[in-house]
């Protein structure tokens, strides 16, 4: 079983999962970078677009039960 999962906010679009929390951050680290790749590919400005990522956890009996968020907002700051 998957312990830790990763959602887009707005969509709820699983986006990856985790066996260990140390897992975790490598992953929001791959989702932003992805993101913003798919931005540049499109020729898309980042101005205004931020991408909200949560982490839940999963517990054995199947709950989810928030953990922590990321908020990223793509190009130059």
């Amino acid at each position: 079983m998957q312990d830790f999962e990763i959602t887009d906010a707005a969509t709820g679009r699983l986006i990856a999962t985790c066996d260990t929390i140390d897992d975790v951050i490598p992953a929001l680290d791959d989702a932003c970078e992805s993101f913003a790749r798919q931005l540049a590919a499109n020729a898309e400005g980042s101005s205004g677009i931020r991408l909200r990522l949560e982490v839940h956890q999963r517990t054995p009996d199947g709950h989810r039960i928030w953990c922590a968020e990321r908020v990223f907002f793509p190009g130059a700051r």
